[in-house]
């Protein structure tokens, strides 16, 4: 049985078990892009010794988030602009002055001394070309987060300017949100430190996001002005990964290590680093679930839709059914694996079981309460109390750690409900390029690609791969042969895949291609 993971000294929260079996934490809320922007501010503040130290469980990863306020208000708190462009033969001068007196009126978040825009009028003369700067970046703002509150929309990461941390407003002043920066992309930081490719990486990945100056990042820079970082002395104390070693993080590694050497420009590769970084936190959500369960690696059929069902898609849709629900199977397996630990049985021998059976699993699991405790039934039996915290924890598990799976692969195109009214397995385009691009280095012959998903990510596919579900009735060879064949279609039309003979395709690569 793998140890017990103490929770941190300073975890206010009611039950530590699911943060036990992923690491504190893993969260639906911070999706693919929140992930990799809270990853970045990690990096940014580690870029003099980058993915170097963090090899234990013990000692927390730390570190000073940005909060670049004027920025944030002069991008996504500005409806100013709107009241300054209703005349447009007013003088630059004027529209100058009635902005920032607007502007400074009420400068949200923004220091004493800190509200003042001359800076920005000496650097465009002509209010026009602030527009034009300002709407530019809102339009570049990282995607699917435009119906958010304007302390979490970001702009995109262009350099060190462009990263923040999220923020929620509260009674005037401005408090670090857990929400949507849920320590995601502290647990990815730690995840790469702890990989075979940790000295190899880092460094490339300052010089690729950090050292290379551009136009749009000198814009940010000039909007915020003097870097502003989060208040107070103290560092900010990171997440906590409860594995110091794992394939996983070895596999998410490797891929960032091809995508890199792509040797693509920062802002090509960022979207495929999002996509597969996404696709190797599921796949470490599913396995470690399936290793509590003592189940085989999880798989993942894909269907290549067309209109009409197919076996195929009833096959996708319950794989995708299976994984979906491992993940609370798994915590509830986790939480009653106590009953086969010596410390339960001691619990079980001192004088009153109840008591010892509650210290034990405040110990373990930070729960009951005092309060929990005075409201169980009188003569309820430890079973009895393991019982109430099993729902606990289903319920907690539910909210948002449950959702991850379906939350995840919905965003980065991996399942869809297209041509069907049931969730499952059906990849898009972007999707599929990004998969190209991590296993195609110039060509590969077809079948080679599809077994290459399947060592790699458990992907399924075609006739091979998909041998299990031939071999239990639920399809024939032909159904996968068919799904393989639109595979290999999809790609012909985006320009990465090619049929020479009837017995022999390749996949390009998209960098190939390209050339």
């Amino acid at each position: 049985m793998r140890p017990w993971v103490k929770a941190p000294s300073d975890f206010d929260d009611l039950l530590w078990v699911d943060e036990q079996i992923w690491g504190h934490r893993l969260h639906d809320e911070q999706g693919p892009w929140l992930t990799m922007l809270e990853f970045l501010t990690v990096l940014h503040h580690h870029s003099e010794a980058p993915l170097e130290g963090h090899r234990e469980v013990e000692g927390p990863l730390r570190y000073r988030p940005q909060r670049q306020l004027r920025l944030r208000n002069i991008l996504f708190n500005n409806p100013h602009f709107l009241e300054v462009l209703v005349d447009p033969n007013l003088p630059s001068e004027e529209a100058w002055r009635l902005w920032t007196t607007r502007m400074a009126h009420k400068p949200l978040g923004v220091a004493e001394g800190e509200a003042h825009y001359e800076d920005l009028q000496q650097a465009f003369p002509d209010f026009a070309d602030f527009v034009k700067v300002v709407e530019y970046l809102r339009r570049t703002a990282v995607e699917g987060l435009g119906g958010k509150r304007w302390t979490t929309r970001f702009v995109y990461p262009f350099g060190p300017a462009s990263l923040y941390e999220d923020l929620r407003e509260k009674g005037g002043s401005f408090q670090t949100d857990r929400l949507f920066f849920a320590r995601n992309g502290e647990l990815l930081y730690l995840m790469l430190c702890r990989s075979r490719r940790a000295a190899e990486l880092g460094p490339q990945l300052v010089k690729l996001f950090f050292d290379r100056p551009n136009p749009s990042e000198r814009l940010v820079e000039v909007l915020q002005g003097k870097a502003q970082l989060a208040p107070g002395d103290d560092l900010r104390k990171g997440g906590v990964l409860p594995y110091i070693r794992s394939e996983d993080f070895d596999a998410l590694a490797d891929d960032w290590a091809r995508l890199l050497a792509r040797e693509l420009p920062a802002f090509d590769v960022l979207p495929h680093l999002v996509t597969i970084t996404t696709l190797h936190l599921l796949l470490y959500f599913l396995r470690r679930a399936a290793e509590i369960l003592e189940l085989p690696r999880p798989t993942l059929a894909l269907e290549m839709v067309i209109s009409q069902r197919t076996a195929i898609r009833d096959i996708a849709a319950q794989s995708f059914e299976q994984n979906n629900t491992l993940p609370a199977r798994a915590v509830e397996a986790f939480v009653r694996t106590v009953e086969g630990h010596e410390a339960w049985r001691q619990a079980m021998r001192s004088d009153s079981p109840q008591d010892g059976v509650c210290e034990l699993l405040d110990q373990i699991f930070h729960w009951p309460s005092s309060e929990q405790r005075a409201e169980f039934p009188s003569g309820i039996s430890p079973g009895g109390i393991l019982d109430h915290l099993v729902e606990e924890v289903r319920g907690r598990h539910s909210g948002h750690v449950g959702k991850i799976h379906a939350t995840w692969t919905k965003a980065i195109g991996l399942a869809s409900k297209r041509s069907s009214r049931r969730l499952r397995y059906a990849p898009t385009d972007q999707f599929l390029k990004t998969l190209v691009l991590c296993c195609v280095e110039r060509r590969m012959e077809f079948k080679a690609f599809l077994a290459t998903l399947y060592e790699r990510y458990g992907i399924v596919i075609g006739e091979i791969e998909g041998g299990s579900w031939v071999t239990d009735g639920l399809a024939d060879r032909q159904a996968f042969e068919r799904n393989a064949r639109r595979l290999e279609e999809r790609l012909t039309s985006l320009g990465l895949g090619e049929r020479l003979s009837d017995a022999c395709a390749y996949v390009h690569s998209v960098v190939e291609r390209g050339r």
